[in-house]
């Protein structure tokens, strides 16, 4: 059986923010931290994916000390910060990092407005404070958009779930271009494992899917493992980033994933966009 965990990277967003719509308010300590990254290195996760808009979650990172892993994070756009160098800057001091594995667009339109903002990643990759350059996408367009102005990436980050594929038919084209492919909202901020009757009409129109997914696995923990399985399964795929609110969830998850070959459902008909794509979502659940 392969061992699923080695495609797994850490979300830190929750480390700096209040995040998901399951968190209830729950805001991670720094012992819970030091603990999560202690169980993620004993299971060969070797990725921490965050970004200069997760809150103090760099800070907190570099805090509780990032031996052995390797960072992406994401830079956006700051009136109060002229260029991408300084917000590189800014984030690597702290993060207590010389340099980080990839530095990448937090959206599209930060480099399609701007092209010169590509321009200058490619300089922080030559100066080798930088290995991977590239963008966080939301929409397969934008993918479209940014190779026609040749804005080749390193590294990619897409949202990619058992709702949510539009993005799969571009991953062989992204691999023969030696794109690393990561993918995000494995788990819809938690949406998959909320009780139906706790939300809001809003999301209706997947109700009955959400059911029918949790009677499948009838425990939290599977369904968590079979939803990280779906995308580590997936070959062109080389890490999955997950969020989780507590050393016990991450080493759950950890366990479980590697315990068998999970077999999940794949709904595809008509979800809407603003379903599959959570900044759409209201703001009270």
């Amino acid at each position: 059986m392969a061992n699923h965990t080695r495609k797994l990277a850490l979300g830190a967003a929750q480390f700096g923010l209040e995040y998901g719509i399951s968190s209830a308010g729950q805001q991670i300590t720094v012992s819970d931290l030091s603990e999560i990254l202690r169980v993620a290195r004993k299971y060969d996760i070797g990725v921490v994916d965050t970004a200069a808009a997760y809150g103090n979650s760099e800070e907190r990172l570099g805090k509780a000390g990032l031996s052995g892993f390797e960072v992406v994070t994401k830079f956006n756009h700051d009136t109060n910060v002229k260029s991408l160098s300084a917000q590189l800057a800014m984030s690597l001091s702290q993060l207590q990092a010389k340099s980080v594995y990839a530095y990448i667009s937090h959206n599209a339109n930060l480099l399609i407005s701007n092209p010169v903002n590509f321009d200058e990643l490619l300089r922080l990759k030559s100066q080798g404070l930088v290995r991977k350059i590239g963008y966080s996408l939301y929409h397969p367009y934008e993918l479209e958009q940014l190779l026609k102005l040749d804005m080749k990436p390193d590294l990619i980050q897409v949202p990619f779930n058992i709702l949510d594929q539009r993005f799969e038919q571009y991953f062989r084209e992204l691999k023969e271009m030696g794109t690393e492919i990561h993918v995000r909202s494995l788990f819809l901020q938690g949406l998959f494992f909320m009780e139906t009757n706790r939300l809001a009409d809003f999301f209706n129109p997947v109700k009955a899917l959400l059911n029918q997914l949790q009677r499948a696995f009838g425990d939290n923990g599977k369904l968590a493992a079979a939803l990280l399985q779906f995308a580590t399964s997936n070959k062109f795929i080389d890490k999955a980033v997950f969020g989780v609110h507590s050393a016990d969830q991450l080493l759950a998850n950890c366990q479980l994933i590697n315990v068998e070959e999970y077999k999940i459902p794949i709904f595809t008909d008509n979800i809407p966009e603003e379903i599959i794509l959570p900044y759409l979502w209201p703001q009270k659940n």
